[in-house]
């Protein structure tokens, strides 16, 4: 859901709230957004940047999930080519700090996620810590999927 609809609750996450949403008003105004034009893999793109802001205090600092987000976006078409995250969280019972990287490809008119890296870690109280970093890419994608 944070890749392709970023911004949204992220349902079965407990104590996480409204963090995610961060373009609502009370969220917004915790991070800095910015615009800027850039080559990526041969195609001039948008790129949308999204971080937290560097001075806030520990209070506020916990009403974040997501520490940065940047994506490119098409110059023409504005389809979304790339999207990473960092999102790091303490919620006493759970914390995590991760790592998210998504390239798009395209088959035909579809538009698919051809690489998904991720490196990061969770811990839940009482169960060890878990560390994941893995790769996965996505190819040979057929354009008859029925919608």
């Amino acid at each position: 859901m944070l890749f392709f609809n970023p911004g949204e609750d992220i349902p079965g996450i407990p104590l996480m709230g409204d963090k995610v949403k961060i373009f609502d008003a009370d969220h917004a105004k915790l991070y800095d957004f910015t615009v800027d034009i850039a080559d990526r893999g041969g195609s001039q793109c948008y790129v949308f940047s999204i971080k937290a802001r560097e001075e806030l205090s520990g209070l506020k600092k916990d009403k974040l999930v997501i520490d940065e987000m940047i994506t490119w976006f098409d110059y023409t078409s504005f389809e979304v080519l790339a999207r990473t995250y960092h999102m790091s969280y303490k919620a006493g019972v759970y914390n995590f700090d991760v790592n998210m990287e998504v390239e798009m490809g395209r088959a035909g008119s579809l538009l698919f996620p051809k690489l998904i890296r991720y490196n990061g870690n969770w811990k839940v109280l009482f169960k060890k810590k878990e560390r994941g970093v893995f790769t996965a890419t996505i190819s040979d994608v057929s354009t008859n999927v029925q919608r």
